[in-house]
């Protein structure tokens, strides 16, 4: 029944044309505000205005004063409190946390794109294992070796040509050696 009144008030204040729509809104969401009870969405869109309209920054203006002088005489607290600064550091305030909010959510889709780019390589690894039979064979573990042209098969109508790396050559030879050893086959 509330929600239907401050409807109904709204758009009778916008159809007698004492406020933009916009500005009944964000009034609207002043108290909300104050008591730190606005969406994410609606606190950008509040703070968004308040900063371009100097009525709604005065009506916040005047609810926050009411607002913190009634809860300083609720405490019992005589010690003069500076409002207006306590506004502006409110806003502030609200603005880091929105602004820390799209960071943290900036970060947390870089951090699921690389898990996303990991477990890519992660799939095209495997089925390179399963294919080749073994983890050495594989594209990523060569590259990860310096030894991307391991036992690279070329094969035309005419001959068969293997190539042979230098890691191979040692394990097959036990011994250091710099050629690559071409054999020719097929003739």
């Amino acid at each position: 029944m509330l929600m239907i009144e401050l409807c109904y008030n709204t758009l009778i204040r916008f159809y007698e044309g004492s406020d933009s729509m916009e500005c009944i809104v964000v009034e609207q969401m002043i108290m909300p505000y104050i008591k730190r009870e606005l969406q994410d969405k609606d606190l950008e869109i509040f703070l968004k205005h308040i900063k371009t309209c100097k009525d709604c920054y005065e009506e916040l203006e005047i609810y926050f004063t009411i607002h913190f002088g009634l809860l300083q005489l609720e405490k019992g607290s005589s010690a003069p409190m500076d409002i207006t600064q306590m506004l502006k550091e409110h806003i502030k305030a609200s603005e880091r946390y929105l602004l820390n909010k799209k960071y943290k959510k900036m970060a947390i889709t870089v951090i699921v794109a690389l898990a996303q780019v990991a477990l890519l390589f992660t799939l095209v690894t495997q089925i390179e294992v399963w294919s080749r039979g073994d983890l050495e064979e594989t594209t990523l573990y060569r590259l990860h070796s310096g030894n991307y042209f391991q036992a690279v098969e070329h094969t035309s109508s005419e001959e068969t040509f293997i190539i042979f790396d230098k890691e191979k050559e040692q394990r097959a030879d036990d011994h250091t050696t710099d050629i690559i050893i071409l054999e020719e086959t097929n003739k």
